[in-house]
């Protein structure tokens, strides 16, 4: 094993570098890890027609000196990679934002916080308050970002239902009908009939309204729309298979005060109880108090707030006539 000569290793690497650098590289590297190579006049210098020839080998290097190939040391920097050429990078690298690490003892920390106020002359840049959607100036706020739900307008949550302001309704200050009581003030036929009502009530037998309820020209109403059997009808509306909470219901609506309706006028009626012809909001506090005898507080509540009257109600004629014995409906 023979060393490669310098002289010829450097002309060697020089032919390298115009024609591959990537060769010379590799090269130069065996030779710097102290590579053995073939002597240089293993080199066959051959002519073109295959016969010796005395010619140096164009790979070897001048040998200035004189010393026939002697060694002699590389002159400085010829073990040295030869550059690469420049390629185009395919995308400019973003530059260096990341945090400096901590300055070494010594050393003084280049100032990176953003000044305060701008030179005289120039114009702060603007902030992100007064930047537009764009990045500009204006007033207009940036645009969400996606998936957020955009700012709502005075805090008004917009999957809560609003409601429109309400509106007090008037005052109702129209006078009231006068309320009595018992049998006094009763014209003679209406005095009649509800006597007869009571008397077949405190019965306990249902089928003793037939009489009465037959005694009037026209059956009284008792319910909206046909009803079949009035004594039948009224024994499937009560509470009890007999009839008798119905019997006990037109007690209690007797007994109670009534008013008189369009007085003078061919469409009279004595109405019982007279709960149902005066609002519940305008009902004094002992009226109350006899509303909770036939009501229970809950019945009166779901009447407040329909502001109707939404129980039996007995209705009669001037005549005498029994006109109705029925439920208001809302």
């Amino acid at each position: 094993m023979f060393r490669v000569p310098a002289g010829r290793l450097a002309g060697l690497l020089a032919a390298l570098r115009a024609v591959a650098p990537a060769a010379a590289l590799t090269l130069a590297l065996i030779a710097a890890a102290g590579a053995t190579l073939a002597p240089a006049d293993a080199w066959a210098r051959v002519s073109g027609d295959g016969t010796d020839t005395d010619e140096p080998s164009p790979f070897a290097a001048p040998d200035p000196a004189g010393n026939g190939g002697e060694d002699e040391p590389l002159p400085e920097g010829a073990l040295e990679p030869p550059p690469l050429p420049d390629e185009p990078s395919p995308a400019a690298s973003p530059p260096d934002t990341a945090v400096p690490d901590a300055a070494e003892p010594g050393t003084v920390a280049p100032d990176t916080a953003t000044p305060d106020t701008a030179s005289p002359g120039e114009t702060p840049p603007a902030g992100p308050d007064e930047r537009g959607p764009a990045g500009g100036s204006g007033d207009t706020p940036a645009a969400s970002e996606p998936g957020e739900e955009p700012p709502t307008p005075f805090g008004v949550d917009p999957n809560q239902r609003v409601r429109p302001p309400t509106v007090d309704a008037p005052v109702d200050t129209s006078p009231l009908p006068e309320v009595h009581y018992g049998e006094a003030g009763l014209p003679e036929p209406v005095r009649k009939t509800r006597a007869a009502i009571l008397e077949a009530a405190r019965s306990g037998d249902i089928e003793a309204l037939r009489a009465v309820l037959e005694t009037s020209e026209m059956p009284p109403v008792l319910a909206r729309g046909e009803v079949g059997d009035p004594i039948t009808f009224l024994k499937e509306s009560s509470g009890d298979p007999e009839g008798r909470e119905i019997l006990a219901i037109l007690i209690d609506l007797l007994e109670a005060g009534w008013v008189r309706l369009n007085p003078g006028q061919p469409g009279e009626i004595y109405v019982w109880p007279y709960f149902a012809a005066i609002p519940i909001d305008r009902l004094a506090p002992q009226q109350l108090v006899e509303l909770y005898r036939i009501l229970t507080a809950a019945d009166v509540d779901e009447m407040r707030a329909y502001d109707a009257w939404l129980f039996f109600k007995i209705g009669i004629g001037a005549d005498g006539s029994w006109h109705y014995f029925m439920v208001d409906e809302p």
